[in-house]
């Protein structure tokens, strides 16, 4: 769904700063229509309707003009009002938000100097492209969520609506079909091949990419963008952990893998992804020192493509099958979390790995994480346990999102 921009001058408003303020309008690859042709485009059926639609208001005196329109057009709210810091601009978009307001429509304004808007409109152009994607998603969860996650439910409806995700079960027995022992031979090599060290049986390790390839096989045939496991449910079954399995689907470019059947923290791993390219490393909070500032995070598995080094050993909590040790690199990274009821609300702050550690008392990949927001979220309003840690500072352009996302709603 693109973004529409509809500028509005004043009658007495110079040729040549009408000329100079479209020019750079449509610098931000944003479709650009006046008043007239975006009505001539809607009589004549086009689904203009159906994009995002903004008001750029290059001059005052427009008031009357961005009323008449949205009478004659029935443009949908919400509405957006770009205003800039110039030829009373932001006056009369202040005037036209509270009329619309008034009418009973969500109107809001976005106030930068005529550089900025264009930028954001670049922005927001790569932003409508992934809610795009989002809206054609499918999501796959293998056996239910976990039943520990007591605040980890989500209505499927209203995540429908709000995201356009869809949403579609499997047994968990599928895990257990054959496979074609080539796919899970080249999986178990690349994972040997890679690891740095290696205590467990190998038979462990085949067992584990034989499920890892009938997981990768399940999401191709089945399309699927994104796909959750309940994974110890399974491993209690079978002695055979998802811990490899999902490590493998999140090294690809495409395919996001969460643990524990956790639909919310999933989703944040696809959307990151779709955000940033990077996969994440979904993880328990297993400490939180409010003195430094400092929180550790920690689970089974990771992907291997985001850690420097690993080794291969058993799952914590059983003592069984695979487990990954993960070594990442002391880096800036990224904390994010979205949950609720239909998957709006979010929390997200930069930070810097500190060191790895290596508890035998958690999970196997454990990295303690300096925090630039206050620590003491976790402890008094965190959006659930699991969260989200992504290679490199991308907090403010998740910040954006939300904000954008905000203004369609």
């Amino acid at each position: 769904m693109p973004v529409n921009i509809i500028p509005f001058f004043s009658s007495l408003a110079a040729p040549c700063l009408i000329e100079t303020h479209t020019k750079r309008l449509a610098e931000s690859g944003a479709r650009l229509f006046t008043p007239s042709e975006f009505k001539e485009a809607f009589q004549n059926g086009e689904k203009v309707n159906e994009a995002m639609n903004v008001f750029f208001i290059g001059t005052g005196g427009t008031e009357n003009q961005v009323a008449e329109f949205v009478e004659d057009t029935k443009v949908s709210p919400p509405f957006v009002i770009l205003s800039h810091p110039a030829n009373n601009s932001l006056p009369a978009s202040m005037e036209i938000r509270t009329y619309l307001e008034r009418n009973g429509d969500k109107a809001t304004i976005v106030h930068h100097p005529l550089n900025g808007l264009v930028k954001k409109l670049r922005t927001w152009e790569s932003f409508t492209g992934i809610l795009e994607t989002l809206r054609k998603s499918k999501f796959g969860l293998v056996g239910e969520p976990s039943f520990w996650l007591i605040a980890s439910k989500v209505n499927r409806e209203k995540v429908k609506e709000r995201w356009g995700i869809s949403f579609h079960d499997y047994n968990l027995k599928l895990l257990n079909e054959k496979e074609d022992t080539s796919a899970s031979i080249i999986i178990q090599t690349e994972f040997t091949d890679n690891a740095f060290s290696i205590d467990i049986p190998l038979e462990e390790i085949e067992k584990a990419s034989t499920v890892a390839a009938r997981l990768e096989r399940l999401l191709k045939d089945e399309s699927l963008s994104a796909i959750t496991v309940q994974c110890f449910d399974f491993l209690m079954d079978t002695k055979v952990s998802g811990c490899l399995a999902l490590s493998h689907v999140n090294n690809q470019s495409d395919c996001t893998a969460g643990c524990e059947g956790d639909v919310p923290t999933t989703f944040t791993m696809l959307l990151s992804r779709l955000l940033t390219g990077s996969s994440g490393f979904m993880s328990n909070v297993t400490d939180v020192q409010s003195e430094s500032s400092s929180v550790i995070f920690a689970h089974c598995t990771v992907a291997t493509s985001l850690v420097s080094k690993y080794e291969v050993t058993t799952h914590f909590e059983s003592g069984m099958s695979v487990g990954i040790r993960g070594i990442f690199d002391h880096q800036d990274v990224t904390i994010f979390k979205v949950g609720g009821d239909n998957l709006s609300d979010y929390w997200v702050s930069s930070g810097k790995i500190l060191e790895n550690l290596r508890s035998e008392d958690g999970c196997r990949t454990q990295i303690r994480v300096s925090i630039d927001k206050d620590v003491n979220y976790f402890l008094e309003n965190s959006l659930a346990n699991h969260h989200v840690v992504i290679p490199g500072d991308y907090s403010e352009l998740i910040e954006e999102f939300f904000e954008f996302v905000s203004l369609r709603v």
